[in-house]
């Protein structure tokens, strides 16, 4: 079932619908139609509902590092390209294997289909996301801003200086501002 057909038959209001879960749904999905399946949109929106938005005050790149201090000094590589998956085996472009109980494959669809010898039937929907610096603090609160009139190309806002001070300089809020397709 997807998210519209979902919502719609759990009998949300059209003033809830409009004002709130389409803007929602078109900036965290990046999907127009709302045609994605409800199931991701359940785990998805019970996260967002249960928990509390954070960043990483280093930056996205902090989530990686800290996962990869976790690991035994030597068993991650970087800048090698995977050839070939087996069971229980990668193996690299320098002719070197690693033996393995378990492969993560974290690359794009495309690269994955090819490894497993599926067909790649991705489909994306497009957005941008733009990110503005402005002084003062226009907004004072870690909330999201959506677009509930659906007018205009951003669907969504929010200040990340409010969720991450270390986003921006003291004085200054660091805005992102998020789109669905590709505007003009």
């Amino acid at each position: 079932m997807t998210i519209k057909e979902a919502l719609e038959s759990d009998g949300f209001s059209e003033d809830i619908l409009k004002g709130f879960f389409e803007p929602f749904i078109r900036g965290v999905f990046l999907d127009p139609d709302l045609q994605t399946s409800s199931r991701i949109f359940n785990w998805i929106f019970r996260l967002f509902s249960t928990g509390l938005a954070s960043l990483p005050a280093s930056g996205m790149q902090a989530i990686s590092d800290q996962l990869a201090r976790k690991i035994e000094t030597g068993r991650i590589r970087l800048n090698t390209r995977v050839v070939s998956l087996e069971p229980g085996r990668v193996r690299l472009d320098d002719g070197s294997s690693v033996e393995c109980k378990m492969t993560v494959v974290a690359t794009d669809p495309t690269v994955a289909a090819d490894f497993s010898g599926q067909p790649d039937l991705t489909q994306f929907n497009s957005g941008t996301t733009l990110y503005y610096a402005l002084k003062g603090r226009p907004l004072t609160e870690p909330i999201l801003v959506l677009n509930g009139e659906n007018d205009g190309p951003i669907k969504h806002l929010c200040s990340l200086t409010e969720v991450a001070q270390e986003y921006g300089p003291r004085g200054w809020s660091l805005f992102s501002l998020s789109t669905v397709g590709e505007p003009d």
